[in-house]
């Protein structure tokens, strides 16, 4: 495939993801964790990678109190990553095969932001800070 007919291709996929990037875009304004320091995506990242798929990247990031904060959501056409960290010591990552819909992505994507403690900023604030 060119480089052309890839980008084209990338673009219908991310347009047909639309309402999956909106549930991403919501969660990241109701952490009210403040304006995300980086912004991923939606892009692509081609099948070079070691997982050897093709994935579409959406996520954000912050800097709380010295600290990496954010999560991602990776699109594969076979299903979907979540991954979310506070800090270098609370990492959560969930693999997800199959369909999945707006419902089930806000699930999934709640149960690991709370897994990894990113929950609205004082939340937050609290467990990278040792302060439970």
């Amino acid at each position: 495939m060119n480089k052309l007919s890839r980008r084209a291709a990338a673009e219908r996929w991310i347009i047909s993801l639309t309402p999956f990037l909106k549930v991403i875009t919501t969660k990241v304004k109701n952490l009210k964790l403040g304006e995300p320091r980086v912004n991923v995506g939606p892009r692509l990242i081609p099948k070079e990678v070691p997982s050897g798929q093709d994935k579409i990247r959406r996520g954000a990031v912050w800097f709380i109190d010295a600290r990496n904060v954010g999560f991602h959501v990776d699109f594969y056409k076979a299903g979907l990553h979540i991954e979310a960290w506070s800090g270098k010591d609370r990492r959560v990552s969930v693999w997800l095969a199959g369909e999945f819909t707006e419902t089930t992505l806000k699930k999934d994507l709640n149960a690991a932001l709370a897994a990894a403690g990113i929950t609205p900023r004082q939340a937050v604030r609290d467990i990278v800070t040792g302060q439970q």
